[in-house]
């Protein structure tokens, strides 16, 4: 079992992801908080959940008696996608992701986590159809740290996406910020400009392109 810094919850997370113990069937918890979870970089809020299948009707019903039905707000509830908020304030994502893991997944004391290889190529895939700034925080801090390097995260993501991932779009997306939405990061024990990730992922992709 790895490492896990579990310290990055506060108290409503933790209970949140203890309780994510019991659906450890459903699939694994992917995103920004299995980053963080693995590398302690940056705080993040919600839990994305991948599921191998997709979420049936009858499945909004044993979130309920876990979380408890007072406790949910339903978001989205779709055969694709269940997303509620636990107490007006955590959102909490099922989402059928059909793409398979590369790697054997984290095992944890609660759900299971995907392999940082694994959610690196998931940040880029999301890049290439216009993602949120993390995805474009969480490489960069991968790539500064030397986790993985640009040649190796395409060549990732292109085994685990095919044809759906585009290296062109991705690499153009890397470097235009315009339209980009909430770029609020919180970094732990790092101060980060957004000026910053926006420099570095520039020179990196012109570097790869050289």
């Amino acid at each position: 079992m790895s490492k896990l810094y579990t310290e990055i919850f506060d108290k409503e997370r933790l209970a949140v992801w203890k309780k994510l113990a019991i659906l450890r069937d459903i699939g694994a918890l992917a995103g920004g908080t299995g980053l963080a979870l693995q590398l302690k970089h940056r705080i993040s809020y919600d839990f994305d959940i991948f599921c191998e299948k997709s979420v049936g009707k009858r499945f909004l019903l044993r979130v309920k008696e876990i979380f408890g039905k007072e406790n949910i707000k339903i978001v989205i509830d779709s055969s694709n996608e269940l997303t509620v908020l636990y107490k007006e304030e955590i959102k909490i994502s099922f989402v059928y992701f059909p793409f398979e893991a590369r790697y054997e997944k984290i095992k944890s004391g609660s759900i299971e986590l995907f392999d940082v290889r694994d959610l690196l190529s998931n940040k880029a895939y999301a890049v290439g159809r216009r993602g949120a700034w993390r995805d474009y925080a969480d490489i960069f801090w991968c790539l500064k740290k030397e986790k993985i390097d640009l040649k190796g995260l395409i060549k990732e993501t292109e085994k685990r996406f095919g044809g759906v991932f585009s290296e062109k779009l991705f690499l153009e997306q890397l470097v235009y910020f315009d339209d980009i939405e909430d770029m609020a990061v919180e970094w732990i024990d790092a101060k980060i400009s957004n000026d910053e990730i926006k420099k570095f992922l520039s020179e990196e992709v012109r570097k790869y392109l050289r």
